[in-house]
Parts: structure tokens; C-alpha cells; sequence
């Protein structure tokens, strides 16, 4: 169940090869019911709309009657909503997610911030803003500093997102740009260093299995950064959180220090990546639902996964062999090729 499809493409490429499954969704994914392990695609806005969760609820009755052992699996922030507020009238089984007040929590940026100030976690000075109206740049300069992030704090994969640098900047790029209308805003301070994020499976508060992860030129580079699993634990474990969660985060360049920028208490864009590296956080919260012990180890690090721009351009140079590819790098492979024809094409 997804309305965003680079993320949906994650979980189907991390789904065990044995399993086939069912899409619901919008039509904008609708083009990932294409894979001959699709059994049937269902078209569903998500939305909590009462004829959207009349029609979701009717649909999963339906698969239900028709297939015993049906697996609910919800990826992004539409789906966990309209799963949690139908899921008593459902009876069937599900992905392990977070509670509603826990998801809403981390997943509204200015709520994650403030919560982790109340734990003592470090997080970058911040202001909430009504909307772009309320910005007064003298103000957020004296309050967080300049450069500054401004972001809405209800959307996700990097939307509205904007690095301010100076005034001239901010009238360009927010004041004066009709399309910006998100609200409500935050303005951050912006960390100087590098992006280091960590994805987790929790258990009640409990981290099971975790991949720390940082971006270099082409590749994603899973690591080691005790800091940031701790930080990690401490919020976790005050919500008693369960399920999967991505944490963004900044490593200072100078001072070395960790600051928590936002959380995604669902699946994530780069999760395929850590599928390709050695740990399938799809099959082991499926086997975790199950009360049963996947075989994907705790943690993975000194791993590297390249881009598929790059695994493209090493078949093409003649370094690789498309036949030496294991099925996960295939199948990002495949999906990263079509997608990108599809915008070229400009298709829906």
C-alpha cells in the first residue's frame, strides 16, 4: 500500500523472491503493478476521506476471503494513516508500524524537534512558522543563524526543501516564488558537514537490526557511528517505538558532534540499497511479525553499494557484467533504467 512510488519500487525490490503481491494505491504507481510477481493492481487514493476508506476497507476484505495468509504491508505516510484508522476493521495481519501518536510525532519535523529537546538529544537550533508570510529575515538570522534550512514540516522526500544564504536568496527562492505556499514552515540551522543517516527495525522500543549509511560521489557507504545508534535508542525507547524508521542526520565537520534532523517512521528511498548491501529490513520485519528470526544480520558496515547510474555505466564500459549482477542489483537496475525513460518521455 503506497501513493509514492520511489519508495514503493524499495520495498517490491526487497520483497523475498518467493513472495507475489498485490498493489493499492493511486494511479501515480500504478506502473509498479508491471512485474510478473503483481498479482493484481487496486486503484485507492489513501486518503482518509470516508469513500477512500470505505473502498480500502472493501478491497482488503476482498483479498481477504481470497487468500488466507495476506500480508499488509504500508510504505509511506498515506498508507500508515489509512491503515491505522481501518486496521480493527480489517483482520489481517500487518508490517509492524509505530502507533498513530508515535508516527505523527517523529513524522512532523517541528514535533520530532521538539521532542528531542525534551530527551536531551541534539538536534540544530529551530523556529516554527505559520507560513512564508510570518519569515522575517533579521529575526531567523539572530535565531538560527545563516546559512538556515526552511522547510514545511508535513512533507517528505525533500519537498520544499531550501538552503537560505543570504536575503536577496529568500526573496528569490520563497517570498517571491507563487509555487511556495507549504505551511507550516521550520527554519533550521544549517550544520556544516556531511549527511549521515541510520535506518532501524524496532521492537517496543528495542532496535533489532540497524544500517548507519552515508553518501560519497556514487555509491552509498554503510558505517559504523556508535553516537548516532545511541541517539537513536534514547528516542526509541521513550515512545516504545515499533517498526521501521529513517533518521537523518549531521555530522559537524569540525566538532565531530551528531545533530538528528528529521524522521521518516516508515520505509525510506535508499532501503534497496541496504537489501544490495546484506540486510533485508522488508524480510525481517515480515519474520518478525511472524514471531520468527530472519537470517539477516543486526548490522551491516565497510559495505559499499554503488548507484545504479553507476553500475549502468560500468556495463557499458565492459567492468561489469549485467550476468554477475545478484537479483537485487537487477532489479534496481531495471527500475531506475524505466524510470528514468519515463521522464524522458515525459509519461505519466
Amino acid at each position: 500500500m503506497a501513493d509514492t512510488s520511489s519508495i514503493a519500487a524499495a520495498v517490491i525490490d526487497s520483497l523475498p523472491d518467493e513472495l507475489t503481491y498485490f498493489l493499492v494505491g493511486p494511479r501515480t504507481i500504478a506502473f509498479l503493478r508491471r512485474s510478473t510477481r503483481c498479482r493484481e493492481y487496486f486503484v485507492n487514493d489513501l486518503s482518509l476521506e470516508e469513500k477512500n476508506k470505505t473502498d480500502f476497507v472493501r478491497t482488503i476484505e476482498r483479498l481477504g476471503s481470497a487468500n488466507s495468509n495476506l500480508f499488509l504491508i504500508p510504505v509511506d505516510d498515506s498508507a500508515n494513516r489509512i491503515l491505522h484508522a481501518t486496521f480493527d476493521r480489517l483482520g489481517a495481519n500487518s508490517y509492524p508500524m509505530p502507533d498513530s501518536s508515535s508516527f505523527e510525532t517523529l513524522n512532523d519535523k517541528w514535533q520530532f524537534h521538539r521532542h528531542c529537546s525534551k530527551l536531551g538529544v541534539q538536534v540544530p537550533k529551530a523556529i516554527r512558522l505559520k507560513d512564508k508570510a510570518e519569515i522575517d529575515f533579521e529575526y531567523l538570522c539572530a535565531t538560527v543563524g545563516l546559512p538556515f534550512v526552511l522547510k514545511p514540516t508535513n512533507k517528505s522526500d525533500s519537498l520544499g526543501v531550501q538552503v537560505i544564504h543570504s536575503e536577496e536568496n529568500l526573496r528569490e527562492e520563497i517570498l517571491s516564488y507563487r509555487k511556495y505556499d507549504f505551511s507550516p514552515l521550520i527554519a533550521q540551522s544549517f550544520i556544516p558537514g556531511v549527511d549521515i543517516d541510520i535506518s532501524a527495525l524496532v521492537d517496543r522500543g528495542h532496535i533489532k537490526k540497524f544500517a548507519v549509511q552515508t553518501r560519497k560521489k556514487d555509491a552509498l557507504y554503510f558505517v559504523q557511528n556508535e553516537e548516532l545508534v545511541k541517539l537513536t535508542e534514547i528516542l526509541v525507547r521513550e515512545l516504545r517505538y515499533t517498526g521501521v524508521i529513517h533518521i537523518d542526520a549531521r555530522l559537524h565537520d569540525t566538532s565531530e558532534e551528531i545533530f538528528l534532523i528529521e524522521a521518516n517512521p516508515r520505509f525510506w528511498a535508499s532501503l534497496a540499497e541496504a537489501t544490495a548491501g546484506g540486510l533485508n529490513f522488508v524480510r525481517a520485519g515480515i519474520y518478525a511479525s511472524l514471531g520468527l528470526e530472519s537470517s539477516d544480520p543486526t548490522t551491516i558496515s565497510d559495505v559499499s553499494v554503488p548507484s545504479t547510474r553507476r553500475i549502468l555505466a560500468e556495463i557499458v564500459t565492459f567492468k561489469r557484467s549485467y550476468l554477475q549482477l545478484n537479483p537485487v542489483e537487477r532489479r534496481r537496475l531495471q527500475r531506475g533504467v524505466r524510470i528514468y525513460t519515463r521522464r524522458a518521455l515525459h509519461l505519466s
